[in-house]
């Protein structure tokens, strides 16, 4: 089964967080393994993520706090999950998800 992982900044009502939540959902749907990592602690999407079957995890950062602790966090998620697509979304996730390669090799990094 292929697995993806969407790294997203933050998990809250907003328009990038919505398409993160609906593109999992229909990735979910069409049989990919799902995860979800946000940066900061989710405040949205969470139970209707795990409703369908997609793990979400949080890196637990702060916002305006930058904290080396997240990408090594990261990369031991990847290792963990071993996604064959890292796919990020936002500014800072999509500069973790570059960074985490030279830790933890992903195949297919999309941003």
């Amino acid at each position: 089964m292929p697995r993806i992982v969407m790294l997203t900044t933050c998990l809250a009502p907003g328009g990038a967080e919505a398409q993160v939540f609906r593109l999992s959902l229909e990735l979910k749907r069409r049989v990919w393994e799902l995860a979800v990592i946000s940066l900061l602690p989710p405040a949205a999407y969470v139970e209707a993520l795990e409703e369908a079957g997609v793990a979400v995890l949080s890196l637990g950062m702060r916002p305006g706090t930058p904290d080396p602790r997240g990408l090594m966090r990261l990369a031991a998620a990847l290792k963990r999950l071993r996604p064959q697509v890292l796919h990020s979304h936002m500014f800072h996730a999509n500069l973790l998800a570059r960074l985490v390669r030279l830790l933890c090799p992903v195949p297919v990094v999309v941003s």
